[in-house]
């Protein structure tokens, strides 16, 4: 009984190997058959792709690399550098040039680029770095004329206070006299008070030529203290309002004091009577409106009076003194963080670069172009709104040059240019074909404008391309 048990237990593991090995070998045959029709097909497929779709365009996918993994185009170096060399009635030693790639954050090319040379109006750049990042691109200039006290058949009785700023586009007091008369005022008993930001003439830096900003053609309100006063009574002359100066019947907060006696108590004081006054009329303009013609059409008054503008309007907000020449000089050191040596080759004398003594070296132009590119305001109010570019509506002082479509909306560049002293500059940015921006400065002394000029053209085409 025993045996014939054994028997069978031996028959049926029997049969198990033999299945086992059956199934193992029906599964090396089936995948040795699908590695020959994989390798058949991928022989195969290709002439029939081929013949299905050869009117098909193949489309190739382009790898942009991302902005920190980018990288300089050495042929790009080597134009630069064939074309400085070779470029025909150009003195390479009157000739300063840098180009940075700030897609890729290094060097392309530069040419004698840590020598101080003569700016000219790219200083205008340096005015407009300094004037956003202290005042702000939305800082407006805020002039106004306040009453206070009460009207009784025509006399106003108590003060008018007239709080100008250093406006340049006031363009008189006629406005304001008027919303006066609206007010049915003919005649001022009492006292009219002048708050002025500036008291001083705009004038150009002693080394600039003295027709360069005359008297007549400078803003009202940068004429002077008595020039402002006078125009402001003459204005009230003209409309039919009288004044007659009565202290009793000014001001409360004014009374017995005098500006030059006590100028901190004066100021304060005022402060209190302006905030206690009606405002009659008042104007605005913005900073950017200003900075619009300095850098798009190279105004030299306009730069001036946003230039000495940023030390007065800094100075009423912090009331610490500070001069514009001292907010130019920690504006170098804290934000463009330029070492003391190198400070030392820079001359800052004006905002307009009519002084023929500024000196700066195209190294610092890009070193200050592409701070203004790292801060999206000043990026979008150089680049997007206020630089002059070869387009219809925003060449500025490059109309007439770059007429090749190659350059159309892809160079933003300030122009400068001093003729006595054989001075052309192009400072800015360009677009290239590969999507990197670059920052260039181009300086020349000494040399044929209209030559600098085709040179300067020729060198951005080189880099948008």
């Amino acid at each position: 009984m025993v045996g014939s048990k054994r028997k069978t237990y031996r028959k049926k593991k029997k049969r198990r190997l033999k299945k086992s090995v059956r199934r193992g070998c029906a599964v090396l045959f089936w995948m040795v058959a699908l590695s020959l029709g994989s390798l058949v097909w991928n022989a195969v497929a290709p002439s029939f792709s081929d013949s299905a779709e050869e009117d098909t365009v193949a489309v190739e996918e382009v790898y942009i690399a991302p902005e920190d993994t980018a990288e300089v185009d050495p042929a790009l170096t080597e134009r630069l550098a064939d074309y400085v060399r070779t470029a025909p009635r150009i003195e390479k030693n009157q000739l300063g040039v840098y180009v940075y790639d700030i897609t890729a954050r290094q060097e392309v090319y530069g040419h004698r680029d840590t020598v101080p040379m003569i700016p000219a109006s790219c200083t205008k750049l340096l005015t407009a770095a300094v004037a956003l990042h202290h005042l702000g691109p939305d800082h407006a200039y805020d002039s106004s004329l306040l009453m206070y006290g009460s009207v009784s058949k025509g006399t106003l009785y108590g003060s008018l206070i007239v709080s100008m700023d250093d406006d340049p586009f006031f363009p008189s007091f006629d406005g304001f006299v008027r919303e006066l008369c609206r007010k049915g005022v003919s005649h001022i008993e009492g006292s009219i008070v002048f708050d002025l930001a500036r008291t001083d003439t705009l004038r150009q830096h002693h080394t600039a030529s003295p027709w360069d900003i005359s008297y007549n053609k400078v803003p009202l309100l940068m004429k002077g203290g008595p020039r402002i006063r006078r125009e402001f009574m003459q204005t009230l002359s003209a409309q039919g309002i009288t004044y007659h100066p009565n202290p009793i019947l000014a001001h409360p907060w004014l009374q017995g004091l005098s500006e030059d006696e006590d100028p901190a108590e004066y100021r304060l004081a005022l402060s209190l009577a302006r905030s206690q006054s009606v405002i009659l009329a008042r104007t605005t303009h913005s900073l950017r409106s200003v900075l619009f013609p300095v850098l798009m059409y190279s105004d030299n008054i306009l730069a001036e009076a946003v230039h000495y503008h940023i030390g007065h309007a800094y100075d009423r907000w912090t009331g610490g003194g500070w001069t514009t020449k001292e907010l130019t000089e920690q504006f170098l050191r804290e934000e463009l963080q330029i070492p003391s040596g190198e400070r030392k080759k820079l001359c800052v004398n004006d905002g307009s670069g009519l002084a023929p003594a500024n000196r700066f070296t195209s190294r610092f132009l890009v070193h200050l172009l592409t701070y203004a590119y790292d801060h999206p305001v000043m990026q979008k109010v150089f680049i997007e709104e206020l630089l002059p570019s070869p387009l219809p509506d925003r060449r500025g002082t490059l109309t007439g040059r770059m007429k090749s479509e190659k350059v159309h909306g892809r160079v933003f560049a300030k122009t400068g240019t001093l003729a006595a002293k054989g001075v052309s500059s192009l400072s800015g940015y360009c677009l290239g074909r590969n999507g990197h921006w670059y920052a260039f400065a181009i300086l020349h002394e000494d040399m044929a404008i209209y030559e600098a000029r085709i040179f300067q053209d020729r060198l951005c085409e080189l880099l948008v391309r």
